[in-house]
């Protein structure tokens, strides 16, 4: 049903993945946020924070390892936060104890195995692309 709405949406639901490193983790991440949101027909262009677009869509996924979270996760969202202020914040992975801090630099969710993913693709429709799920 989510990948009906987004088939007829113009222009279509795009996400920016951006990898904090091209590590293994980062790759990983990076791979499973694309399949996540490919269900909702959502398709995805990866970049890094060096090479971050100046236009940019209403989603961006930040993908690393949990190392690169610790040391770097809250500068990383305050940047996203100030160059990007329209677009939703996602974390790839589980932010565990890391949860409020990043709440409070701009992250506004995470995606990753343990998430309900139709509730979480729904809310992101409506909330980046302002489409109406029935």
């Amino acid at each position: 049903q989510l990948r009906a709405i987004t088939a007829t949406a113009n222009p279509a639901p795009t996400a920016l993945l951006v990898k904090i490193a091209n590590n293994g983790m980062g790759r990983a991440r990076a791979a499973f946020s694309r399949d996540f949101l490919a269900t909702a027909g959502i398709t995805c262009t990866e970049t890094t924070l060096q090479e971050l677009p100046e236009v940019t869509p209403p989603l961006l996924v930040l993908c690393g390892a949990d190392e690169q979270y610790e040391e770097q996760g809250v500068a990383i969202f305050t940047q996203l936060s100030k160059t990007c202020p329209r677009a939703t914040l996602l974390l790839a992975g589980m932010p565990g104890a890391l949860q409020e801090s990043l709440s409070q630099a701009g992250m506004q969710g995470s995606i990753h195995r343990k998430v309900h993913k139709a509730e979480t693709l729904q809310a992101l429709l409506t909330q980046c692309w302002n489409l109406t799920i029935s």
